[in-house]
């Protein structure tokens, strides 16, 4: 998955999922729960 494809499913931007993999910008706990559950649900979670 692209960090552009997670940030469709999460709403944020491609932008904001790369800095917060690259550890230059914090990741907030509700972000954290929407990844997690996008990611364990990868099956279910389709992007419009």
């Amino acid at each position: 998955m692209t960090h552009a494809e997670l940030g469709e499913l999460v709403g944020l931007s491609r932008v904001s999922i790369g800095t917060m993999a690259r550890g230059q910008s914090p990741i907030e706990k509700r972000t954290a729960l929407a990844i997690r559950y996008v990611l364990e649900h990868r099956d279910h979670v389709e992007a419009d």
